[in-house]
């Protein structure tokens, strides 16, 4: 490969660079400054945490630290949350450990570890809830929000930032407001709905004026660019961009100037203006470097090379990316050593955890045994020296103490028969137990079904009609070019579709459920109806740039069922295959006839050798293959589940319910189809539907 190829400018590595930007600005509006910005403040508590006390004390130096260093280095900053967490434990101060929650989160979210972050916020936001904190709660759900947006789970993000956007203007809390609308910015940025997205964000420019927040302005406007640069509108989005760099340097704030030249050097290099943008990220990359900034640096070093390669400058490219490469390593290695340190430290910490419970255990247990020990040794002593007197008494006669020896092998008889009983009646009383804990789980899932239900359709269908109202008021109320009034339109088009689908899955779960789907089967050429759903999808398909491939047999393919319903599985499965094939990938279809042995035959020993035609059925066929990326075994074995969420995620921002697969394996197994799925995680999927072909 030739030095000019290898640094030939791609428009996707300029799409990257605003994504990055857009990640910072996002960052920095949740008033977080990363880098070395802060770097003195951190060096000053650390200095402080080497001779404070008490532990009150301490606790709350390290979730300053924690906070400082949260973006500038998460790792480091888990590791002070974590003795945080261990010392507030002692204190009765929950707002505190609210807050060191909270912030372990977002390191959590910074370091990657999503699963992590959303569990620690989830404490927070519980804690909030018992306090009755509406400002803390609202940070909490709007925090949580953005984790679910940089997992592309869309439809959860919506439901946490609407909340905190609700409690914001409840409570008239402007600042909160603004961190909130910010969030919502993004969240219509995630489903293309950039028009929502640039209102939202002029929104938080006026608040943040009015607050005299020159520094969040500036924050504000490089988000509003990346809206605008999507939008194709490069003048105003240079003119935010340049806005926000005189309000950077008029604060004299290095980090921010390092990402707003940065940004500048993307934007020309979209107008492929190599020249002007090398201007820019020089600067970018003489910031960085001197504040200790290795992820800027990063940045501006590959945006350094992409300039000279546009420039036929490949030498110079190549010491760029050379460097690019170095920072990364460097970056790569700190971040692994630090996160081995913290994987030890939580290997230890739950070594002492389970040690203690383990010493508490038989501490316990040892106390029992004294205590049980002791009654017995009381009860064995009353009762020898009761023998011992009734034996003196009745030592007179030897008729006496044969009656008394009668009567104590009775006594113990009927002690053994009641010591029977009571095991008998422990052990129903064990069963009961256990059914009712059996039950209990059963409605609680139910109970968890029905919240995820009212959950999904209450805010799945408030967060589209909110767009829709907001966009009609705008129409209204503005005016616009016939462009943006057509732009505006396709937004609500689309958004009442994701409406229709949504309520459309939910009624056919419910028919489903309840037996009320009526059936006309029918004798017809499914090859044809194929061909047919495949064509609806063919404008979907180019717009993603996939192909669809489809081997139409060449006699027809004759089946007995309902049509309505082959149509709604194909439907089903081809939209899914559409929804999560990456970008220039193909999709492939295949309908045929096969033989298959008959369901629930035996085949054992020589049987297999031995298979007649009357062995055989012939059945109808129908494979949808795509080239995502699979399933793994945890999908596998949510596959075909309500409400199942899996890894994969969709390549185009669409919405999925989870509904759609359970609706299909339902559907077929009425007709007496079955449905199965092959794959191999990162390899696509293939699904098939097979019915009984029609005989003769």
């Amino acid at each position: 490969m030739s030095i000019f190829r290898r640094f030939t400018l791609s428009r996707w590595m300029l799409n990257a660079r605003f994504v990055c930007i857009w990640s910072i600005v996002a960052l920095s509006l949740t008033g977080i400054r990363p880098a070395s910005a802060q770097t003195p403040i951190v060096d000053s508590l650390r200095t402080v945490l080497e001779t404070v006390s008490p532990d009150s004390a301490r606790s709350s130096v390290l979730k300053l630290l924690l906070w400082e260093l949260r973006t500038i280095d998460p790792v480091q900053a888990i590791l002070y949350g974590r003795e945080a967490q261990q010392l507030v434990e002692k204190e009765n101060n929950l707002r505190k450990r609210s807050e060191i929650h909270r912030f372990l989160g977002v390191a959590y979210r910074n370091a990657g570890d999503f699963v992590k972050a959303t569990e620690q916020v989830y404490k927070s936001l519980t804690i909030d809830e018992q306090r009755g904190d509406s400002v803390e709660m609202a940070h909490s759900l709007n925090t949580l929000g953005r984790i679910m947006l940089l997992q592309n789970n869309v439809s959860e993000a919506a439901v946490y930032i609407n909340r905190a956007t609700v409690i914001a203007e409840h409570i008239n809390d402007e600042a909160l407001l603004a961190f909130c609308l910010f969030t919502l910015a993004d969240l219509h940025y995630t489903r293309h709905e950039y028009a929502l997205a640039l209102a939202t964000a002029i929104k938080v420019v006026t608040i943040r004026k009015r607050r005299g927040e020159d520094v969040y302005v500036a924050d504000v406007y490089l988000a509003m660019a990346k809206a605008l640069t999507t939008m194709t509108r490069y003048d105003e989005a240079r003119g935010y961009i340049t806005q926000a760099l005189a309000i950077y340097e008029r604060k004299q704030i290095p980090y921010n100037i390092a990402v707003g030249n940065n940004a500048m050097a993307t934007l020309l290099l979209t107008l492929k203006q190599p020249s002007e943008a090398a201007h820019y990220a020089s600067a970018a990359l003489q910031y960085a470097t001197t504040i200790g900034a290795k992820v800027l640096e990063k940045e501006a070093a590959l945006l350094l090379s992409e300039c000279y390669s546009g420039e036929s400058n490949f030498q110079a490219a190549l010491e760029m990316h050379k460097r690019h490469k170095a920072l990364s390593d460097t970056i790569f290695s700190e971040r692994s050593a630090k996160q081995n340190a913290l994987l030890n430290i939580e290997y230890e910490t739950k070594n002492k955890e389970q040690q203690i419970r383990v010493f508490e255990q038989e501490r316990r247990f040892n106390a029992l045994l004294v205590i049980v020990v002791g009654i017995v040794m009381t009860m064995l002593i009353a009762a020898v020296f009761w023998l011992v007197r009734r034996y003196r008494r009745e030592s007179k006669g030897t008729q006496h103490l044969q009656a008394r020896t009668e009567t104590l092998a009775n006594s113990n008889d009927a002690l053994r028969l009641a010591q029977m009983e009571l095991e008998e009646n422990h052990q129903k009383l064990s069963d009961a137990l256990r059914q009712i804990q059996v039950r209990n789980e059963e409605l609680q899932d139910l109970n968890e079904e029905k919240s995820m239900i009212f959950g999904m359709v209450s805010h799945d269908l408030k967060n589209p009609i909110v767009a829709i109202q907001g966009l009609a008021e705008m129409m209204n109320t503005e005016n616009f070019t016939e462009e943006q009034y057509k732009e505006f339109s396709g937004v609500i088009l689309g958004t009442s579709k994701r409406m229709y689908e949504l309520v459309k899955n939910f009624l056919d779960v419910a028919r489903a459920e309840e037996g009320r789907l009526k059936m006309s089967f029918i004798q017809f050429d499914i090859a044809e109806v194929v061909e047919l759903v495949l064509d609806n999808y063919r404008t979907q398909a180019a717009q993603k740039n996939i192909a669809i491939h489809y081997r139409k047999p060449t006699s027809p393919v004759q089946v007995c069922v309902d049509e309505s319903m082959i149509m709604q599985i194909l439907d089903n499965l081809i939209s899914n295959a559409l929804k999560y094939t990456p970008v220039g990938k193909s999709v492939s279809v295949t309908a045929e006839v096969v033989d298959v042995v008959r369901h629930n035959k035996a085949l054992v020993g020589a049987d297999m050798d031995n298979l007649d035609d009357a062995a055989f059925v012939q059945c109808v066929r129908i494979s949808i293959t795509d080239e995502g990326p699979g399933l793994t075994d945890m999908d596998k074995n949510k596959l075909f589940q309500k409400f199942a969420r899996l890894s994969a995620q969709p390549t185009g921002g669409e919405s999925s319910t989870g509904l759609g697969l359970a609706i299909t394996k339902r559907l077929v197994e009425l007709m007496n189809g079955r449905v199965w799925c092959e794959s191999e995680y990162g390899y696509g999927a293939r699904f098939t539907v097979e019915f009984p072909a029609v005989q003769g």
